[in-house]
C-alpha cells in the first residue's frame, strides 16, 4: 500500500488513516455521517469516535443539525450536555431557554419547566422561583432548611438565612426563636 494514496476518497492518505486510527478502506470510520478527512482537516473532531465530546450527539448532528460545537459537551455552560438539552427540548446555545433568569439545568433539577417563563412562587412561601434561584433555596419546598419558618418569611421579615436553621448559632432554630 502506497502511504500517499487516499484509498477510500475521504481526504486522508493511507498514512494519515494509520496515524488517526481510522480504516483506510472506509470513508467514515466512526459512522457519524462525516468523512474522516473532514473530521480531521476541517472540524478537528475524532474520526474514530462518533461523538467526540461525549455529549450524546454525533459530531455530524452537532455540526449540521444543531449548530453546536462537537468539541464542547455543554456549549452554553448551563450544566446540561448538548444532548440532554435536545432531549429536554431546550436550546443548547442558550443557558436559559425561556429567558426567565434561571438556567435550564437548575429549573430541571428543581422540578420547574425550563420552557415556560416562570414568574411564579411555586411553593407559595413568599419568594418567587427566581428569588429561590438567587437564594439557592428549594422552589418546591416552602421551608428549605426545615426550621419552621417559610423561606420568604426568613428573607423578608426576619433577616435570617433560609438555608441555615440556626442563623445566629445559638441552641434554638430560627423558627423556635
Amino acid at each position: 500500500d502506497d502511504p500517499t494514496l487516499d484509498g477510500d476518497g475521504d481526504g486522508l492518505s493511507n498514512l494519515e488513516e494509520y496515524l488517526n486510527n481510522t480504516n483506510p478502506n472506509v470513508a467514515d470510520t466512526d459512522g457519524d455521517g462525516l468523512d474522516d478527512g473532514i473530521e480531521v482537516n476541517l472540524h478537528g473532531t475524532d474520526p474514530s469516535t462518533a461523538d467526540t465530546d461525549g455529549d450524546g450527539l454525533t459530531d455530524d448532528e452537532e455540526i449540521n443539525n444543531y449548530e453546536t460545537d462537537p468539541l464542547t459537551p455543554d456549549m452554553d455552560g448551563d450544566g446540561l450536555t448538548d444532548g440532554q438539552e435536545i432531549s429536554y427540548g431546550t436550546n443548547p446555545r442558550m443557558p436559559d431557554t425561556d429567558e426567565d433568569g434561571m438556567p435550564d439545568a437548575w429549573e430541571i433539577v428543581n422540578g420547574l419547566d425550563p420552557l415556560l417563563f416562570n414568574g411564579a412562587d411555586s411553593d407559595s412561601d413568599g419568594l418567587s422561583d427566581l428569588d429561590e434561584y438567587n437564594y439557592q433555596t428549594n422552589p418546591l419546598n416552602p421551608d428549605s432548611d426545615a426550621d419552621g419558618l417559610d423561606d420568604g418569611d426568613e428573607v423578608n421579615l426576619h433577616d435570617s438565612d433560609p438555608l441555615n436553621p440556626n442563623t445566629d448559632g445559638d441552641r434554638l432554630t430560627d423558627g423556635e426563636e
